[in-house]
């Protein structure tokens, strides 16, 4: 059995106390131990050193707080500099549009003005004018005349794309306009861009060009195959104009945002617009306020030998005579059952039968009609409407950029015009049954409010005219 040493934490406890300079230690410690063990008193230069590092500590962690902070922001003041100035080094983005038919050319000046990009993906910069060029189909292949309608041209400056080409080359191309994507999508226009008509370019010229390269690429005739799908998935720059309504895009939604539809029929996280952008007719109109004696003139789109018939068959049944209307059929073939119907009939001296192919002038003649019809009704043309048909639907007529972008009076059905509704500017008259008899009472009330009209306008020219002799 051990005896316990009662020195054993003696000596510890007492060093303890002396290490930490409690002022009784050393009287209960020996002699030995108290020479062998420096005591360092409170008022030692270490500890005035020690309390004046705790004293200015505090003032130093500060110092170098704000330090810190100035360097910081003064980098950040450094960085957001070189960003401006490469803002103004970086090119200007470029877009191609792309055509593979020789029609549609009547959208692109929309295009231009109003599909939307993701423009804050592209190395570029938008606070430069946009550059366009057209990579359209006759312009790449002008030995290839393909995908026309009507009688095939045999020529190249028989096609409609050369119309267009014209009227590129003396309106548009080396002009600057403002866009219009950020109205389209109701956002504020604080972020204006504008686009910049270029040239005419060839497949060789989307990369090599002195304007960069191509940082997207519009196909403004999608949907002729399903082939675009596959083409939106895999090019990052591919993106499309539809004209119709395409069901496998509403499940594939990264595809669905690289397109968009000329049609206000789709949903609105669907991007739309229509293509109202056309030619500005500035030439003398005979549709002036100046001349309303000149009578009436309607106008209709109609392609198909059966369309045409039907028609001369409602023109047959309007007053006519009394009203001095006479028609016009705008079409890209001449059906002669339609022909001969009228001079049957005794009115082919007041039906023109109109195919112009040069692009300013058949927008001249349209906007100088006094009365539209479309001609579209959800029995014969199904796709134009909501319901649309199997497979598609929801496809604009091409009548209807023309009566907003010129503001005519039209008559249309009534289905029609519900879809138009808050489009539409000009004076409307409606039809509910898919009959010539309807359509031909439908215009027969159009007629007669137009040609009250240009009566008072008559009476007043005639008056200022008097007082000013």
């Amino acid at each position: 059995m051990h005896k316990r040493n009662p020195n054993k934490y003696t000596s510890s406890h007492v060093s303890n106390k002396i290490l930490l300079g409690e002022p009784n230690a050393s009287s209960s410690t020996s002699k030995k131990s108290t020479s062998s063990t420096s005591i360092r008193p409170r008022s030692s230069p270490r500890n005035k050193l020690w309390k004046l590092y705790k004293k200015f500590f505090s003032c130093f962690i500060s110092t170098c707080c704000l330090v810190l902070l100035y360097l910081y922001q003064s980098s950040l003041q450094h960085d957001a500099a070189p960003k401006t100035n490469d803002a103004k080094k970086r090119r200007p983005c470029r877009v191609i549009l792309e055509n593979a038919i020789d029609y549609h050319h009547e959208v692109i000046e929309s295009v231009v003005r109003r599909f939307p990009l993701p423009w804050h993906t592209f190395n570029c910069t938008t606070s430069k004018p946009i550059i366009y060029d057209f990579a359209l189909f006759q312009n790449r292949f002008p030995d290839r005349i393909l995908f026309t309608i009507g009688e095939k041209p045999k020529h190249l400056n028989q096609t409609e794309f050369w119309g267009w080409k014209q009227y590129f080359e003396h309106s548009l191309q080396y002009t600057t306009v403002n866009r219009l994507e950020n109205a389209d999508a109701g956002k504020s226009t604080s972020a204006q861009t504008f686009a910049y008509y270029n040239d005419l370019v060839t497949e060789n010229e989307y990369e090599q060009s002195p304007n960069g390269p191509a940082d997207a690429i519009i196909d403004i005739s999608c949907g002729i195959d399903k082939m675009f799908i596959s083409r939106l998935e895999n090019d990052k720059r591919a993106f499309c104009l539809l004209h119709g309504h395409v069901p496998e895009l509403d499940s594939m939604e990264y595809v669905r945002n690289k397109t968009c539809w000329i049609s206000p029929m789709f949903p609105d996280d669907y991007c739309s617009f229509l293509p109202i952008d056309l030619p500005v007719v500035t030439d003398n109109n005979p549709k002036d306020d100046e001349n309303p004696k000149r009578g009436l003139r309607v106008c209709a789109p109609g392609g198909g030998g059966r369309k045409q018939q039907s028609i001369v068959d409602m023109f047959s049944r309007i007053p006519y005579q009394e009203h001095d209307v006479k028609l016009t059929i705008l079409t890209r073939r001449i059906q002669s059952p339609a022909a001969k119907l009228s001079k049957k009939l005794g009115i082919d001296n007041l039906i023109t039968f109109l195919y112009e192919k040069d692009f300013v002038k058949f927008s001249k003649l349209v906007s100088q009609c006094d009365i539209y019809l479309p001609m579209t009704d959800p029995k014969t043309r199904p796709a134009h409407f909501r319901t649309g048909v199997p497979g598609g639907g929801k496809s604009l007529t091409g009548a209807i950029p023309q009566i907003l972008a010129y503001e005519l009076a039209s008559v249309m059905h009534v289905e029609l015009e519900k879809i138009y509704h808050n489009y539409l500017t000009s004076p409307v008259e409606v039809y509910a049954e898919e009959t010539v008899e309807s359509r031909a009472a439908a215009l027969t009330r159009m007629v007669v409010a137009l040609s009250k009209e240009n009566v008072v306008k008559a009476s007043f020219i005639s008056m200022n005219s008097a007082s000013k002799e």
